[in-house]
C-alpha cells in the first residue's frame, strides 16, 4: 500500500512539472487525479473526450482534481481560492469550466470513478461504487422569455434613428443569457425593426438544465421621431426665408463695411470680391432647390439634406463693380412632431447658412457648378410651390 502511496504521489509531481512547461491543451488521462494548468489569465476549462482523455485548455496558475465520488472536481488557483463542480453528462460529452459545464464535439460514455473496482460489488463498504456514479442523462428544459420586460430607446433622426434595446426589466435568465440583434442600423418613421434573440452558446446550459426561448423575434416600430425633410411645403420656405433675410442684410452691411474700412477683399452672400466695395445696388433672388442625401450614401454625411436659395447681387467697388451669383444653403432641416422647423450645420437649434458664390458665368454657372455637382450624392430638384 506504501508502494501505491509513494508511487501517486510521484506520479502528481511529474505531472506538476511536465504540464508546467506548456500553455494548456495537453491530453491526459482521466484516471490520473491531479492536473495542473498555467498561463495568463484566471480560468479554467477541460473539455472530456470518449476515450478518458481531456484536453486543458485553461488560462490561469493552480490545480484540479477529482474527489473521492469520481464526479466532482476541485479546482484551486494559484492563491488557494477553491470552487467545487458537479461533472454533468449530457449525449455530446462531458466539459467542465470554473464551476459551469459546456457540450463538446464527442459522443460520451459514463464518465467512472477513479477507485472502481471492476472485480467487486462493494468497493469500502459501499454497495454501489462499481457503477461508476453515472451522472443522470436527463435534461430540464427552461424556457425563457426574452421579450417580456423589454424596452426600447429611439435616438437620432429619421431615416437615420437608431434603436437601443433594454432587456433590464426582463428576467433573470433573458438579462444572464440572451442577447439580442436589430435587422439593420438605421431606421426611418414608418419602418418596423425586427429583433432577433439567441441564447448565448455558452450559457444554453447549466449543471441538467437547458435554457431555450419562448420567441425568437419580435418587432418594433418607429414613428413619431424628428424627420430630416424630403419635401417641400410652403411652412417649411417662409420659416426658413424669415432667417434667410436677416442673414442676406448682415452680410451686405459687413461687406460694404469691411470695403469702407480699406480692406481690399469682401466677403459678399459667400463670394470674396477683389475690391473696395463701396455699396450693394442690388439683390434678386432666383430658384430654389432641394438636395436630399441618397440612401445608398454614407450616413456620416456632414448634410442629410440641403434647401438651397440662389441670389444674384451687383456691386460697386473702389476699383471694379460687378456681380456676384451665389447660393444660401439651410443644411441639415428637421422637421419635429409638433411641426417646429429647425436646421443648422452642426446642430438643429443653430438655423445657421452655408454661403457660396462666384463672379464668373452667371446664374446659371452657378447653379451646376455649386448645387448640380452634388447630383452623384444627393436627390435634387428645383422647388416649385
Amino acid at each position: 500500500m506504501k508502494k501505491v502511496k509513494i508511487f501517486s504521489v510521484l506520479l502528481a509531481i511529474v505531472m506538476l512539472i511536465t504540464t508546467f512547461s506548456a500553455c494548456g491543451g495537453n491530453k491526459v488521462k482521466k484516471n490520473d487525479i491531479v492536473g495542473q494548468w498555467y498561463a495568463s489569465d484566471g480560468e479554467m476549462e477541460i473539455d472530456v473526450r470518449k476515450d478518458g482523455t481531456y484536453d486543458d485548455g485553461g488560462y490561469g496558475t493552480g490545480t484540479w482534481k477529482y474527489l473521492d465520488d469520481g464526479v466532482t472536481i476541485e479546482f484551486k488557483d494559484f492563491y488557494g481560492s477553491t470552487k467545487k463542480t458537479t461533472v454533468v453528462k449530457d449525449e455530446y460529452g462531458y466539459s467542465i469550466y470554473n464551476g459551469r459545464y459546456y457540450r463538446d464535439e464527442y459522443p460520451a460514455e459514463k464518465l467512472t470513478n477513479n477507485n472502481t473496482n471492476s472485480n467487486s460489488g462493494s468497493v469500502n463498504g459501499n454497495e454501489n461504487n462499481n457503477l461508476s456514479n453515472e451522472v443522470s442523462t436527463g435534461t430540464q428544459k427552461i424556457t425563457v422569455d426574452a421579450f417580456a420586460g423589454i424596452s426600447y430607446e429611439i435616438t437620432g433622426i429619421s431615416p437615420y434613428c437608431k434603436i437601443s434595446i433594454n432587456n433590464s426589466g426582463c428576467s433573470a435568465d433573458a438579462q444572464q443569457r440572451v442577447t439580442y440583434k436589430l435587422d439593420k442600423e438605421y431606421y426611418a418613421n414608418g419602418e418596423t425593426a425586427v429583433i432577433t434573440a439567441s441564447v448565448i452558446s455558452y450559457k444554453a446550459k447549466d449543471g441538467n438544465n437547458e435554457y431555450i426561448l419562448k420567441n425568437e423575434q419580435s418587432t418594433y416600430s418607429v414613428s413619431n421621431q424628428p424627420e430630416y425633410i424630403k419635401t417641400i411645403d410652403k411652412t417649411i420656405i417662409s420659416t426658413i426665408q424669415n432667417e434667410l433675410d436677416d442673414y442676406v442684410t448682415t452680410s451686405v452691411a459687413n461687406a460694404v463695411k469691411a470695403g469702407q474700412g480699406g480692406w481690399m477683399v469682401s466677403n459678399l452672400l459667400g463670394c470674396n470680391v477683389s475690391s473696395e466695395m463701396k455699396s450693394v445696388n442690388s439683390i434678386k433672388q432666383g430658384d430654389i432647390y432641394l438636395s436630399v442625401l441618397k440612401l445608398n450614401k454614407d450616413p456620416n454625411s456632414r448634410y442629410k439634406n440641403m434647401i438651397s436659395f440662389t441670389y444674384q447681387a451687383a456691386y460697386t467697388g473702389k476699383y471694379k463693380s460687378g456681380n456676384v451669383y451665389c447660393t444660401i444653403n439651410a443644411v441639415n432641416v428637421v422637421k419635429y412632431p409638433d411641426g417646429t422647423i429647425k436646421w443648422g450645420t452642426k446642430n438643429t437649434d443653430d438655423l445657421d447658412f452655408v454661403a457660396e458664390g462666384t463672379e464668373n458665368g452667371g446664374m446659371e454657372n452657378c447653379v451646376t457648378t455649386l448645387i448640380m455637382c452634388n447630383s452623384s450624392d444627393y436627390n435634387i430638384s428645383k422647388v416649385t410651390l
